[in-house]
C-alpha cells in the first residue's frame, strides 16, 4: 500500500527551485486545490492507489497554476503593478505685479512680486513680513517696511541718468544725461559727487548680469547746505524730475547692472536708526532677486 501523499510536501517540492516565501493565504489556496485534485483521482473509498504518471502531471499543473494565481493575487506588486500613482507636483505660482500708483500697498509675506509694465526691467523678489511696495512708472520701484519711508529704508530699483552736481548746493542742478547704458559712466559720476564718501567699485554679477557694486555714505549733518525746496539732499534724479534724497548719515549699497540695454540700479539704503531685522529683511529681498529684460 502506497503512503499517502501529503499536500504540504507536494507544494514544497514544487517550490524548491523557486520563490519559497508565500503569503499564508496563497499557501492555503494551493494546498486546497491540490487536495481536491487528489480526491478526484481516488478510485476506491478506502484505499489510495499508486498514482499514475498522468495524475502526477495533472497535480503538478494544478499546483503551478494555483501558485501563479495566488502569487498574482496575494504577492507583492512589481514593476509598478498595484502601486499608488505618483502625485503630480503643484504648479509654481506666477509672480504678482508690484502695485502701481502713488500709494504704497501691503505685500503678502512670502509671495513673489515682479516689477511689471511700465518698469523697464523685470525684477522679481520675495516679500518679507510687514512690508509694503509700489511701482512708480518706468523708472522707479521699491519695497520697504511698513511705516518706513523709501528711499532711506528697504530696497529700491531705479533707472536714471542724472546725478547732482553738488547735493549740498541744490541750485547747481544735475549733470547732463549719461551716455547709453554704460555702467562705468554712472559709477564715475556717482563716485565724483561732492560731499559723499564712496567706496572703491568692484565687479559683480547678479542673477547672471554683470556690473559694479559700490557704497555711498552721506555726511552726518547737512548744516550749511542749500537743499531743495522740499528739503532734499538730492543725490540723483529719476524721470520726471523726481529726486532721490539721502538723510544725514545714510549709507547706500548700490549694484549697477547692464540688463539688455537698460542700466538698472539696485539700492539697499541703510538709515542710522535701521534695525537689525530691517537690514536682514532687506538682504533677504536682495538674495531672492531674479532679473530679466522687459521684452
Amino acid at each position: 500500500m502506497t503512503a499517502p501523499r501529503d499536500p504540504d510536501v507536494l507544494i514544497r517540492a514544487f517550490l524548491d527551485e523557486g520563490q519559497t516565501d508565500l503569503p499564508d493565504r496563497a499557501f492555503d489556496a494551493v494546498r486546497r486545490d491540490i487536495h481536491h485534485t487528489r480526491q478526484r483521482m481516488v478510485l476506491g473509498p478506502w484505499r489510495e492507489p499508486r498514482m499514475s504518471i498522468f495524475a502526477r502531471v495533472a497535480i503538478a499543473a494544478a499546483a503551478v497554476v494555483a501558485v501563479g494565481l495566488a502569487w498574482v493575487t496575494f504577492g507583492p506588486a512589481r514593476n509598478g503593478i498595484g502601486t499608488q500613482p505618483t502625485p503630480t507636483p503643484s504648479p509654481t505660482a506666477s509672480p504678482r505685479g508690484l502695485p502701481f500708483g502713488d500709494q504704497e500697498l501691503p505685500l503678502e509675506p512670502g509671495a513673489t512680486y515682479i516689477t511689471a509694465d511700465p518698469f523697464l526691467v523685470r525684477v522679481t523678489f520675495t516679500a518679507p513680513d510687514g512690508w509694503v511696495g509700489r511701482l512708480g512708472a518706468q523708472y522707479l520701484a521699491f519695497t520697504n517696511p511698513t511705516g518706513r519711508d523709501a528711499p532711506a529704508y528697504g530696497v529700491v530699483f531705479g533707472i536714471f541718468d542724472k546725478v547732482a552736481a553738488d547735493p549740498c548746493n541744490y541750485d547747481r542742478g544735475f549733470k547732463g544725461a549719461l551716455p547709453g547704458s554704460s555702467v562705468d559712466a554712472l559709477v564715475t559720476a556717482l563716485t565724483a559727487v561732492p560731499g559723499l564718501e564712496a567706496s572703491t567699485p568692484i565687479d559683480v554679477t547678479v542673477d547672471g548680469y554683470a556690473g559694479k557694486q559700490l557704497t555711498l555714505t552721506a555726511p552726518a549733518s547737512f548744516e550749511g547746505c542749500t537743499l531743495s525746496p522740499n528739503g532734499d539732499y538730492a543725490v540723483w534724479q529719476l524721470g520726471m524730475d523726481t529726486n532721490n534724497p539721502f538723510i544725514a548719515g545714510q549709507r547706500d549699497r548700490l549694484w549697477i547692472l547692464e540688463v539688455d540695454g537698460q542700466r538698472l540700479v539696485i539700492d539697499l539704503p541703510e538709515a542710522p536708526d535701521q534695525s537689525a531685522q530691517e537690514r536682514a529683511d532687506a538682504q533677504a529681498v536682495f538674495d531672492s532677486i531674479q532679473i530679466a529684460p522687459a521684452n
